[in-house]
Formats: structure tokens, C-alpha cells, sequence
């Protein structure tokens, strides 16, 4: 090789060398939505891209200039639901909105590459400006790699546009107990109904399973969510907590020996097939799953080690501890729905002593939603039309949108009646042009 190439090779050679040893940074991109002033729910995504660094968390602050946003919660929306990842959105005094992702499995990360990663919920202000676009400024940009070591990382800032809002359907969300969300056209704001929860009796409202109970008076209030699915397919239900009364010593939970329960269906068209448990209220816990084969599921919950000390942590809210997947048989009654019976539910704390607890079971229709707008065709006041808000003004447990559209249709006393004058006039127009002729 002639001696002059060799520093020229040998420094292209280093410089390649080096650079496979130095990691691109990790880049996370807010992205720009589109809010309603009043409305609860306008989804800000974000977006992540670890070309080289497989990431254990992340942290970032995410402010808008003049607080119009606040923010109530986030689901994370690229991880496989496997993985026990946690995502957190908390406003803070600031006005900022804290994102925190994390886990607490020491082996589970977000592998390389690019993807969706979360969904941040806001709530809109009424006074946030029509027509206008504010940024959302990233701040406190903190991203740690498998190895739990600072990389560097890029934010990249989208921003939120106000526009007045024109339909209901800019307004809806998934709180259930809010009552129907409305457009207020005057004013270009989304509006809340009363709450859904009235009577004497029924006061408690449940968001997950979409029930007015009695407000829960035992320790514990286990919830089995409703859901539905065609005959043939397979689909979840949550199995839902509320514990807010029994803190442990330390006032972080109760303190959990077993908590059992047979899930059944009259009919025995579920067929239950796996347990995914949540990560962060389940920590430290294990189950069984045992399809009885009479129309009951039967699921227990327990610590993995009887000498640790653990704990479901108490909340101020109803909150899902897992998803239970089932097949719906293909044998299931189309259109029909069924409710679930709650069986041999207990609850035991470390000591073995049973708690008490008051279980509300949820239902399964056995439908889709072909209109898609979040409402099976077991539940839905107008199956063939898209109404979300289900508004049925007056009463006749029709939708409006139906009412509207079979308003355009004729009764049968109005098809006499139009045939009754069809005849009439055509009688005359006959006789007159018999006179003309005579």
C-alpha cells in the first residue's frame, strides 16, 4: 500500500470507529392538537425516538405560556400493555404539566427505535383565546437509558390551537358521571350536564363500569367492568378497586393476604383466557385464573411471597388492578346482552382475616358498534347513526339523530293522507282538462 494512503486510511478508520461508539441523542416530540375552551378532554401526543439508546425513563415538563391547560391524566400509548412501564401527568403550581414514564421491573425497557409513546389528557379554560395557538415549551428534559445513565435528549415543541366549538362532538369525553357534554354555539364553549347520579339512594357514580350505585360503606368496593364484543371474538372487562378507608400503619394500602372472586355469566358464553394485571397497584402480587367450565371465571390475587410485606394501595377513586381477556362464544345471542354474577368474593388482609366487601357486577352485550360512537347497539338509543352524547330530548328513549331521521319518513296516517290528496288533485286536473276538451 503506498505510504502516503495510510494516515488517510487510518484516520478514516478512527473516525469510523469512534462514531460507532458515540450514541445519537434521543429526541421527544410534543405534538400539536387542537382544544375546545370548557371541553375536558383535548389529547396532546407525544412521541419518542431512541435511535440507539434502549430507555428505562423519562421526565419532562411540558408549559403553556399562559396556563390555559391543565392537565388531569395520560395513558401511555406505545409500549406493549405487557410491560409494567407507568406514566404519570401531574399539573404543577407552575402551571406546567409534569410527564413522568418509569418502571419499577429492572429488566423491561423501551427498546430502540421510533414510536408513539403517550397520550397527555388536558382540560381546557374558558377563557383560552378562539383562534389562536399557543406553544407548549418543553422544560426539565430528563432521559435515562437501561443502564440508568443521563442521555442527551432533544425536545422538539409542537402547540395548542383554541377554536370555538360548533357540535357536541367536539365536547365529549369519557367521564361518564359529568353528564352529556354540549356545545354552547353562542359562545363557541363546551358545557358539562348535571351530574348523572341523583336519586336518594343511588349517589356514588362509577366511572369505569357507568353505574350509580349507593355510596360504598364497607372497607372495600369491588367493581367488574361492563364491556361488549360480536359472538366469536374475544374482549376485556377491568376488575376495579375502591379502598379509600383502611390505610396501614404507614397509610399506604391494605395490607393484602388474598382477594378471590368467581366471575359468571348466566348464559356461560365467556370463556376467560388471561389475566393482565396493572403493574403499579398490583407490585408484588401474583394470581391464578381458573375457567370453571359452568359459566364462571374464577381469579385470585396474591402476594408471590407470603413473608414480604405488600400492599393494594388506597385510593380516593375507583381504579382498574387488571384486565381479564375472554372469548365470546359463537354461540352468544346477537344484539342481546347479559349481566355478570359476582361469586365467593372475599377479600383477606396478611393476617387471614376476612374484610368486608361490597361488590357491583357490570354486563356484556353482545354487539359492536357500527356507528362507532363508543356506544354498543345493546346500549345505544340510535344504533344506525353516530350520536356519542346519546341525547334524547324528549324522552322517548329514541336519540335525537334517530328522531330526526325517521322524522323524515311518513307515518302511515301520513302516506293516507298524501295518497287521499294525490287522488283529489289528479281527479280535478282530469276534470278540467275534460271541460277544456268539451
Amino acid at each position: 500500500m503506498d505510504t502516503k494512503i495510510v494516515p488517510v486510511f487510518l484516520s478514516f478508520f478512527i473516525l469510523l470507529s469512534f462514531s460507532s461508539f458515540t450514541n445519537a441523542a434521543v429526541t421527544l416530540t410534543v405534538e400539536s392538537s387542537v382544544g375546545y375552551p370548557g371541553a375536558n378532554e383535548s389529547r396532546v401526543n407525544m412521541s419518542l425516538d431512541n435511535p440507539d439508546d434502549n430507555i428505562k425513563a423519562f421526565m419532562i415538563d411540558i408549559c403553556d405560556v399562559d396556563n390555559y391547560l391543565t392537565c388531569t391524566g395520560c395513558e401511555l400509548s406505545g409500549i406493549d400493555e405487557r410491560q409494567c412501564f407507568q406514566s404519570t401527568a401531574t399539573e404543577q403550581s407552575s402551571g406546567c404539566c409534569r410527564v413522568l414514564v418509569y418502571n419499577y421491573n429492572p429488566e423491561e425497557i423501551i427498546e430502540s427505535g421510533a414510536s408513539p409513546l403517550i397520550k397527555i389528557n388536558y382540560t381546557v379554560s374558558d377563557n383560552a383565546p378562539v383562534q389562536s395557538c399557543k406553544n407548549l415549551n418543553l422544560q426539565n428534559v430528563q432521559v435515562s437509558n437501561e443502564f440508568n445513565a443521563e442521555v442527551d435528549a432533544i425536545p422538539v415543541s409542537g402547540n395548542m390551537c383554541f377554536q370555538r366549538c360548533s357540535t357536541d362532538g367536539n365536547c365529549i369525553d369519557s367521564a361518564w358521571c359529568n353528564g352529556d357534554e354540549t356545545c354552547n354555539t353562542a359562545t363557541g364553549i363546551c358545557e358539562n350536564g348535571t351530574s348523572r347520579c341523583q336519586s336518594s339512594t343511588n349517589v356514588f357514580c362509577e366511572e369505569f363500569t357507568d353505574q350509580c350505585v349507593p355510596e360504598p360503606i364497607t372497607p372495600v368496593t369491588l367493581f367488574v367492568g361492563s364491556n361488549a364484543g360480536l359472538p366469536g371474538s374475544q374482549s376485556t372487562i377491568d376488575v376495579i378497586l375502591y379502598n379509600p378507608t383502611i390505610p396501614d400503619p404507614i397509610g399506604s394500602g391494605i395490607e393484602l393476604g388474598i382477594l378471590e372472586l368467581d366471575i359468571c355469566d348466566a348464559g356461560n358464553y365467556l370463556t376467560c383466557v388471561e389475566f393482565t394485571p396493572d403493574c403499579y397497584w398490583l407490585f408484588g402480587f401474583d394470581f391464578s385464573l381458573l375457567e370453571l367450565g359452568n359459566g364462571c371465571c374464577q381469579l385470585k390475587i396474591f402476594p408471590k411471597n407470603p413473608e414480604w410485606w405488600h400492599t393494594i394501595w388506597y385510593a380516593y377513586y375507583p381504579y382498574s388492578i387488571g384486565r381479564l381477556s375472554f372469548n365470546v362464544s359463537e354461540n352468544a345471542p346477537l344484539g342481546e346482552s347479559t349481566g355478570f354474577n359476582l361469586e365467593n368474593v372475599r377479600i383477606r388482609n396478611e393476617n387471614n382475616d376476612e374484610l368486608a366487601i361490597t361488590a357491583y357486577p357490570g354486563s356484556f352485550c353482545f354487539s359492536a358498534d357500527p356507528d362507532n360512537d363508543g356506544v354498543s347497539d345493546c346500549e345505544d338509543n340510535c344504533p344506525s347513526v353516530s350520536n356519542p352524547d346519546q341525547a334524547d330530548s324528549d324522552g322517548d328513549g329514541l336519540g335525537n339523530v334517530c328522531d330526526y331521521k325517521n322524522n323524515q319518513i311518513p307515518t302511515l296516517s301520513e302516506w293516507g293522507m298524501i295518497i287521499f290528496m294525490t287522488i283529489i288533485m289528479g281527479s280535478g286536473v282530469i276534470f278540467i282538462l275534460r271541460r277544456k276538451v268539451a
